[in-house]
């Protein structure tokens, strides 16, 4: 099963992830990033922070991009940029090589962008799961464990109490799928709210 998403949606998770220059990617290395990230949902090492107001939103993405078994696709205008790319490519290995007005620095502006890519990338890790700066409440309903009322992660914590529950346990009355789940109890165990023991997840 494949997964798609927009220009815009890679753009914009990957920045709540903490990786800034996402916007400057082409789409080869965000399609190597969304990747990676996929990889990091199945182990439950990653998750954009509950406090993020998209939260529900980009974690559902990563979700989708775990279980694509490595088939993630762009559409919409990104698809046809990159085709429109391609196209442009051809036409230019199809000019005569005699012309000396052709750029023939491009394989180097390639590795160049392979070297800053490699930095950027150990610039922003250790940035992979920022702690998003807290929110005003205002007029915005929290639960228990302060996250908004109605979203996925509320849903998960109504279903927590003093009695440990495994983590099918959680998964089966909550409807929600083990990665999800994973990712949120890491959350509420970094908060301080539950605690694991005998892999049984309880309230504190």
């Amino acid at each position: 099963m494949s997964a798609t998403i927009t220009r815009e949606e890679a753009v914009a998770l990957c920045t709540a992830l903490g990786f800034k220059t996402a916007g400057k990617w082409n789409k080869d290395r965000m399609l190597r990033k969304l990747l990676d990230l996929g990889g990091m949902v199945k182990d439950g090492g990653i998750q954009v922070d509950e406090e993020h107001e998209n939260a529900d939103r980009f974690n559902e993405l990563l979700l989708a991009i775990s279980e694509a078994d490595g088939e993630v696709e762009f559409s919409g205008k990104e698809a046809v940029g990159e085709k429109t790319q391609e196209v442009k490519a051809k036409k230019e290995k199809a000019k005569p090589a005699a012309k000396k007005e052709e750029p023939v620095v491009e394989e180097d502006d390639e590795d160049d962008e392979e070297e800053q890519d490699d930095e950027d990338d150990e610039e922003e890790q250790p940035k992979a799961r920022p702690k998003a700066a807290p929110k005003k409440k205002g007029d915005v309903e929290r639960d228990r464990f302060t996250n908004k009322v109605g979203s996925q992660a509320a849903a998960i914590n109504a279903v927590l109490g003093k009695k440990g529950l495994t983590y099918g346990q959680i998964c089966e009355k909550s409807g929600f799928k083990a990665a999800r789940v994973k990712a949120h109890i890491k959350f509420l165990v970094d908060k301080g709210f539950v605690t694991i023991e005998n892999d049984k997840v309880s309230v504190v």
